[in-house]
């Protein structure tokens, strides 16, 4: 496995809204392509983790996003995530992992969980332990039940298992309760971030509507840089919402 830089997670971005990381300046690893024979081999795993069938096999790339959103070939701000979002999928497909946490935000139908699953395959396929992707009402029920019965399961995962994953990427609920959901985020990145692994969230959401219900404001300031920061506490901000 390469090496991943510890200023940007091999990400090529920080939190100062540099593209280009002053200290790696990004350096992409030979991407391996997922053959038919790794497919029919990740298949048990896979459904273990409940990766939709359609999403087996299923390779994310940008070439796909534009073929279906051309119109916005020239908005900066898209350009920038789906740059980013290559570089980051490039990173797996390599066989390396983030060494931070991120919060990749954008519409629906920015193919963010193909981006989520694809991930995964190939994080699998390099032998990383990988936790399902489950959205904060699940994860709130695993961290709540497990408070009470450490053993207990939930989406047929433990509590251990779930938060001791190499990779670990969530996404946010669909209902109104995603206004609470900040909670669990926080939650989340600081139980990982303390055995040291990184998170990725995905969403819909705007950061401000992710933290309409945090009067605390402790959500909005992960938006904020600051010095000497936990790179796997304080995610990086992906967002063109």
């Amino acid at each position: 496995m390469g090496k991943t830089c510890a200023t940007c997670g091999g990400i090529g971005m920080n939190l100062a809204a540099d593209t280009a990381c002053p200290e790696c300046h990004y350096e992409r690893g030979q991407v391996i392509s997922l053959t038919k024979q790794d497919i029919v081999e990740l298949v048990p795993v896979l459904g273990e983790l409940h990766v939709p069938r359609n999403y087996i096999g299923t390779c994310w790339s940008s070439d796909i996003f534009w073929a279906g959103h051309g119109d916005l070939r020239g908005n900066k701000l898209v350009e920038l995530v789906i740059s980013q979002m290559e570089k980051i999928h490039s990173l797996f497909a390599s066989g390396d992992l983030l060494n931070r946490s991120l919060l990749l935000l954008a519409p629906a139908q920015y193919g963010k969980m193909t981006f989520g699953f694809s991930c995964m395959q190939y994080a699998v396929k390099s032998g990383y332990s990988v936790a399902p992707l489950l959205d904060t009402s699940e994860i709130k029920r695993l961290l709540v039940l497990s408070s009470e019965q450490p053993t207990q399961r939930a989406v047929s995962i433990d509590y251990e298992s779930y938060i001791s994953a190499d990779l670990c990427i969530f996404t946010v609920q669909k209902n109104e309760y995603r206004r609470n959901a900040y909670s669990t985020i926080l939650d989340l990145l600081d139980k990982r971030s303390r055995r040291g692994l990184s998170t990725i969230g995905l969403s819909r959401y705007s950061m401000a509507e992710l933290s309409r219900w945090d009067r605390s404001g402790d959500f909005m300031r992960l938006s904020v840089p600051t010095p000497e920061e936990n790179l796997l506490k304080i995610p990086a901000i992906l967002s063109c919402l």
